[in-house]
């Protein structure tokens, strides 16, 4: 089974705009969560998606999410790898 991808856009934009904190935020839920390197989870950061103006940017699993602040990208991963729902992420696609 092949591992789900998380990419936080690294770009300058994204990156200013909270991406770098976000990249924080995810590292931190992993452990809180014991999400380690033996589940099926990739996280890592990405090259700009040309989707400046709607940064922050983040992908699950292909999907693009769009101006994603700390609660919003709390509620992804709880979503997306907790499995819990949301109406906040249908928001931000």
């Amino acid at each position: 089974m092949p591992k789900r991808k998380v990419v936080i856009c690294m770009g300058s934009s994204c990156f200013i705009r909270g991406n770098a904190q976000n990249a924080e935020i995810a590292e931190k839920f992993i452990q809180d969560h014991d999400l380690n390197e033996n589940t099926d989870l990739d996280i890592c950061g990405g090259l700009c998606t040309e989707n400046c103006l709607n940064g922050p940017i983040v992908q699950i699993g292909g999907t693009v999410y769009k101006h994603v602040d700390k609660t919003v990208l709390l509620e992804l991963l709880e979503s997306e790898l907790l499995k819990t729902s949301s109406q906040i992420i249908d928001d931000h696609k």
